[in-house]
């Protein structure tokens, strides 16, 4: 006895779907219990124990329904934030998201005095001002996800396939998946209040991504429930330095000079996988994923650092050790629910990211220290591993038609940070948190479709606030501080996707062009201009005058 697969038309309701939907309101009210519960749970947590897990846009229509995508993902997000909703998206669809450029201003009050000052040894040393302003314009990395119906992999076979199985998506996506970065390079600062003068030099680069690539499958399994799992391979990438010299005067008995670097790298490659599924009854959608904690396959890292002063005694140290580096990704779980109408959609997403050690490193290498000319050379062994806490996020996001082909899209978002409160302070040999930072952003773009794909423009305008790590050179030997900070983005989204087949077109026109060149119509040479010579026109402007009948001419003109 052979079973019917389930039809994915809409059909009146019978009995059997009348216990059907009741079944499903059922299983989605447990649903949303469970995820309130989630919320609750994670709420409770100190608001201060919050790492920025939405620091790279993935999916431009995503990111402008202000990151959501949990019920109605239709771009690359689909991929990684519920892979059941990628049976939304169009059959030979490529989807986009190629440009995103940022606008970033830091501003930092205490930036070149992020602690106290070693009076002892400085004096009276008197700094009113030590802020630091920072603009910068990025090109963030993109995105890029392929989608196609499973039944077009293998026509001759796709007849004989459940339609469940026939009409399943199948996809391959790369992204950026997290990217932070700051740099304030070659940067100068002086202070000067008799009878002290102070001048410092720094250069700061800090950066962390991770690129990811992998599979994606979903499937309806019902009219109403959907199913989507995607492994992808990732590549994490942390690289550090902070470098300042500075030379103090007036305020001591001798001038002090000191010396600051602190360099950091580490590459971490490894797996994860995650599964979603979205369940309809009416006009509302609910989703939820699943994300499994990061499986380390391989990484290697390296850490340095050096500082010296002279003039208040001397001393110098130097560390540099190598070895293995872990970065991992948290388990995450997502809750999401919206309603869809002719009119447009809404979507409510909340997300909580697990606590996790957020990466380890053990190195081996030496340590150096020379104090008044004595040196002490010793090996040095560090196990080094900080803790990322947990964190909850929320993003909301609306899709109004104004007609059939545009729509106006907006969102809000929250962004927390799940570095721990007091983990900045004092920095660290290896550094892997810079900043401590909390945002909330606001988007706002435009849609247009059309049968070829869609083109998405838009912006997104966030504010941060939090603790970012400087070095403090008015402490002997100079050390790693923090200051506060605010940090203002805007960011320009434009996006899309387009249709596989019309690029196909597109490659058949350009073949049939190189192989099949039609002949060009002959062309017909045209009769040259007789050259133009001043003294033969001249002679026949003379000639017409003298053939002309003599009452035609003027009075000044006739013969005598």
């Amino acid at each position: 006895m052979s079973l019917e697969p389930p039809r994915m038309e809409s059909r009146p309701l019978d009995a059997v779907r009348a216990r059907e939907r009741g079944r499903v309101r059922h299983l989605a009210r447990r649903l949303v219990a469970l995820g309130a519960v989630v919320a609750i749970g994670g709420a409770t947590s100190r608001a201060s124990a919050q790492s920025n897990y939405r620091s790279a846009p993935v999916g431009g229509r995503s990111q402008l329904l202000g990151g959501t995508g949990m019920t109605y993902g239709r771009d690359a997000a689909a991929a990684f934030l519920n892979p059941a909703t990628a049976v939304l998206v169009d059959d030979q669809r490529l989807s986009f998201s190629v440009n995103f450029y940022t606008v970033s201003f830091v501003h930092a009050p205490r930036w070149y005095v992020p602690g106290p000052i070693d009076r002892a040894r400085f004096g009276a040393l008197d700094i009113s001002d030590a802020t630091m302003n920072d603009l910068e314009f990025n090109a963030l990395p993109s995105s890029l996800c392929i989608f196609f119906r499973v039944g077009d992999a293998n026509p001759l076979a796709a007849a004989q396939m459940d339609p469940r199985t026939r009409d399943a998506r199948l996809g391959l996506c790369f992204a950026t998946i997290a990217s932070q970065s700051f740099d304030f390079a070659a940067e100068g600062f002086s202070a000067s209040r008799s009878p002290s003068v102070s001048r410092q030099a720094q250069t700061l680069s800090q950066s962390y991504t991770r690129f990811a690539a992998g599979p994606t499958y979903a499937m309806r399994v019902t009219n109403a429930l959907t199913l989507g799992a995607s492994v992808h391979a990732s590549l994490a990438s942390h690289r550090s330095l902070l470098a300042a010299t500075a030379t103090t005067y007036g305020s001591s008995p001798s001038a002090i000079n000191s010396m600051f670097y602190s360099g950091s790298r580490g590459d971490s490659f490894q797996l994860d996988a995650t599964v979603g599924a979205t369940l309809r009854f009416g006009k509302q959608t609910v989703g939820m994923s699943l994300r499994s904690p990061s499986a380390h396959v391989f990484g290697v890292g390296g850490a340095n650092q050096q500082s010296y002063f002279d003039g208040a005694g001397s001393q110098a140290s130097l560390v540099s050790a190598q070895g293995s580096f872990v970065s991992r990704s948290p388990p995450r779980l997502g809750l999401g629910t919206g309603i869809e109408g002719a009119w447009g959609l809404v979507e409510l997403d909340t997300t909580y990211h697990f606590p996790i050690d957020a990466y380890s490193a053990e190195l081996e290498g030496h340590q150096v220290t020379t104090t008044s000319g004595a040196v002490d050379d010793r090996p040095a062994k560090l196990a080094l591993t900080e803790r990322a806490r947990g964190v909850v996020n929320i993003a909301a996001g609306a899709e109004v038609f104004m007609s059939p082909s545009v729509s106006v899209l907006t969102g809000l978002s929250t962004d927390f940070s799940a570095v721990p409160q007091g983990a900045l302070k004092g920095g660290s040999l290896f550094n892997y948190y810079p900043h401590q930072t909390h945002r909330v952003a606001g988007s706002f773009g435009v849609s247009s479709k059309g049968t070829g794909g869609e083109l998405l423009v838009g912006a997104e305008l966030s504010v941060g606030w939090g603790q970012r790590l400087a070095v403090n050179s008015y402490q002997l030997p100079p050390v790693v501080g923090t200051t506060g900070h605010g940090t203002y983005q805007l960011m320009f989204v434009v996006a899309g996707s387009t249709s596989l087949r019309a690029i196909k077109r597109a490659v058949e026109d350009v073949r049939d062009v190189l192989t099949n060149p039609k002949p060009l119509p002959p062309i017909i040479p045209t009769r040259p201009l007789p050259e133009y010579n001043p003294r033969v026109r001249e002679e026949e402007k003379r000639r017409e005058k003298r053939d002309e009948p003599e009452e035609r001419r003027g009075p000044a003109e006739q013969r005598p």
